[in-house]
């Protein structure tokens, strides 16, 4: 028997642009004005249609363990995408479905019933499915069960895990099929304008969208205190630190500006008594992309009411804190250490004078080991001469153990120095910076251009160094001694004091 519909292109077409798709991929329907006739539809096709919209029933979440209850369940509903197909017979098929969560797990799917045997047959991989089955251990599984008389039962409330398990398929309805021409291969990188593929098969994308959404519900829970506000995007050029990206209005000369912070607006709400404001604030910055630098991102925006700076900066140390701990076991790479008794440190402090002297930075990262420090006195005139043309000059060094052979080091430094990248150091108009590397085998171990009582002068200078209060015991002793390989820095600069 065959169904007649009649599509008639008058207005709102009335199928969604699945259907419409739908028909096209079946009957090679590219001409809008074929829909103005009758189009006769078999059975077949009408049921394969419906099938587009027809989900289960509450279908449960494939992850690692399934509850006993749903073990036990007369039958279970579940979604996800089709990936691989192992067709053992006429009569016998293995299957396997990746839910939809992201997380990669796999759920094993059996059939002997040779109508759905076909159907995984004539499904196309990655193709999005739904299923009905039953869950049962797998052979192997249940002989190690029986062997142990550990069986799963009513009685007993474990979870099991989904490796041991396979649902024997009551129904199958693929959803959608995947388009024959789209190839996936392990590790494939889709081009930017299929980044919805990118982040469908690659599960490390997917784990960071996730990571990102548990670390704003973190941020949340610490802050529960605060009241969140969400401030216009549209407003009007309030001129900053960079340039503004312009929305032009329907008013003729007159243009809204994207906000580069919600500087004004949390301090009008300041003034209308919200003591604790928290924003997740939408930035725009027309500026060069850099490795610091996007034209668009999100911060983390607060402000208090009648309070001072330790304050504020006791409360986003708590925050960071919090966050750092509550995602260390799925960060491996954060590695904090006594995790009990870190959380009561506090932060090490330090001015702006200190950064600048200490670290030629006002962001400085810690873990450089090497830090700014004055030689004035192990330089001579002669040295002063050769590493600038500034009078009076200020001569500093920085060390750095880089646990490599002076060799090595010598040739990768005259490589570098030799590329491009170090054209902002040889153009330096207080003059480009010096090398020296300790080698006990060279005359003065190395530190022949300080001369004889230069070298000796430098030494005793770190030797007497001043242990700064965020310095480990480790560090402090590499700072104080001269090992082989270590590579000497020594830049000059105008003396502003």
């Amino acid at each position: 028997m065959h169904g007649i519909a009649r599509l008639i292109n008058r207005g709102p077409c009335p199928l969604r642009r699945a259907s419409i798709q739908f028909l096209q991929k079946h009957y090679d329907i590219q001409n809008r004005s074929l829909f103005m006739g009758k189009v006769r539809l078999s059975r077949s096709f009408m049921n394969q249609f419906k099938n587009v919209y027809n989900l289960p029933p509450a279908p449960i979440e494939i992850t690692p363990t399934i509850s006993q209850t749903q073990f036990n369940a007369e039958t279970v509903h579940a979604v996800g995408y089709l990936v691989k197909v192992d067709s053992l017979s006429k009569e016998l098929v293995f299957a396997r479905m990746v839910g939809t969560s992201g997380r990669g797990e796999t759920l094993q799917l059996i059939t002997r019933n040779p109508q759905i045997c076909q159907q995984l047959r004539d499904a196309v991989i990655n193709s999005p499915i739904s299923i009905a089955g039953k869950f049962r251990l797998k052979k192997s599984n249940v002989v190690a069960e029986q062997a142990q008389s550990t069986k799963p039962s009513s009685h007993r409330r474990e979870d099991v895990s989904i490796k041991s398990l396979e649902i024997d398929l009551l129904e199958l309805t693929c959803l959608n099929s995947f388009p024959h021409h789209i190839r996936v291969a392990k590790d494939q990188v889709f081009l930017p304008e299929h980044r919805h593929m990118q982040i469908r098969y690659d599960f490390g994308l997917r784990e960071r969208l996730a990571f990102r959404s548990d670390v704003a519900k973190a941020v949340r829970e610490y802050l529960h205190d605060f009241q969140e506000v969400e401030t216009p995007i549209l407003f009007k050029s309030t001129p900053e630190g960079a340039k503004e990206f312009l929305v032009p209005s329907r008013k003729y000369g007159h243009a809204y500006a994207l906000p580069q912070s919600p500087q004004q607006y949390k301090q009008i709400l300041m003034a209308s008594g919200i003591e604790k404001y928290l924003q997740f604030a939408r930035c725009f910055r027309d500026e060069d992309l850099r490795a610091d630098r996007q034209p668009e991102f999100t911060q983390i925006d607060i402000e208090l009411a009648f309070a001072g700076g330790n304050k504020v900066m006791r409360l986003a140390e708590g925050l960071i804190k919090y966050i750092y701990h509550k995602f260390s076991d799925r960060v491996p790479a954060i590695n904090i250490e006594k995790k009990g008794s870190c959380q009561q440190e506090n932060f090490p402090v330090m001015t702006y004078d200190h950064a600048m002297s200490y670290h030629g930075t006002d962001k400085p990262d810690t873990r450089i080991t090497g830090l700014i420090t004055q030689i004035n006195e192990a330089t001579s005139i002669d040295l002063c001469t050769m590493l600038t043309t500034i009078a009076d000059p200020i001569i500093e060094c920085c060390k750095l153990r880089l646990n490599a052979s002076p060799n090595e080091i010598k040739r990768f430094i005259n490589n570098f120095m030799k590329s491009p990248d170090a054209e902002p150091f040889i153009s330096n108009p207080d003059g480009a910076p010096g090398f020296a590397y300790y080698d006990t085998s060279k005359p003065l171990s190395g530190l022949q251009i300080f001369g004889f009582e230069g070298a000796a002068t430098l030494k005793k200078i770190y030797e007497q160094k001043t242990r700064v209060h965020y310095e480990d015991d480790q560090i402090y002793a590499m700072e104080k001694e001269f090992a082989e390989g270590d590579l000497f820095l020594i830049q000059a600069r105008p003396n502003l004091s």
